[in-house]
């Protein structure tokens, strides 16, 4: 089982971001997206999570395009976790993680709670959260349907470090119980740490492409970040 892109194509108005992207995601892997500004990281995720709909090509999930899902068989596979969400509604924070499925447990609920350490949280209203407890909180609403394809867009933004190795240790978790994982990064030491594969994207005049992808422990060497990225990775 894998994640396939075939020939993607995805232009916002007229300027074109991807122009025939292909790849193959290792299954059961947790997987970085790492890139700069503007070569397309958090496009490729709503591509495909469904939020952003594929021009021309497809996406396959276990040989079949993600386009032809139905609502009931994506909300089954697929679990997403975006950038800068903002609560619609004062509700209270385990409400919110059970939104995640109609069919839950209260064991489900309760587990992804205290994986993501927002347990102490559940009778508070998200509107009262900081911006890292709200994070965390909808990262436990992700896991509770235990999604075999996740997908998460700088899930440690705003979290402080310890909150940061706890949400990275969780990922990882995951992908090494069968699931694939999918998750924008910047911190390329931490891509080092803990990505079992990484997909580097470059912005070009004509479109976004790959730069490199493979092992993370091989394509992160110090001279690549270097090429890449313009910065030195301090020795240890």
């Amino acid at each position: 089982m894998s994640l396939q892109l075939h020939d993607v194509h995805f232009s916002y108005e007229r300027a074109p971001l991807f122009t025939g992207l292909s790849t193959t995601l290792p299954h059961g892997q947790l997987i970085g997206i790492l890139g700069e500004n503007g070569s397309g990281k958090s496009t490729l995720l709503k591509l495909v999570a469904g939020i952003e709909p594929v021009q021309r090509g497809q996406i396959c999930w276990q040989g079949q395009s993600v386009q032809g899902w139905s609502p009931e068989q994506r909300a089954r596979t697929l679990g997403y976790l975006g950038q800068n969400v903002v609560p619609a509604w004062s509700m209270w924070v385990e409400d919110v993680v059970k939104l995640a499925r109609v069919k839950h447990s209260a064991h489900a609920v309760t587990e992804a709670m205290a994986r993501t350490d927002c347990l102490h949280l559940a009778q508070r209203k998200v509107t009262e959260l900081s911006a890292g407890e709200l994070q965390r909180v909808l990262l436990a609403r992700v896991l509770v349907g235990a999604p075999p394809l996740l997908l998460a867009d700088e899930p440690t933004a705003g979290l402080d470090p310890r909150h940061q190795v706890q949400v990275m240790q969780v990922l990882h978790d995951h992908a090494q119980a069968g699931a694939t994982v999918v998750v924008v990064m910047h911190d390329l030491i931490a891509a080092q740490q803990w990505c079992d594969h990484v997909l580097v994207l470059s912005a070009q005049e004509y479109g976004s492409g790959i730069l490199a992808e493979g092992r993370a422990q091989e394509v992160l060497s110090p001279a690549f970040i270097r090429d890449a990225f313009g910065v030195d990775v301090p020795s240890r």
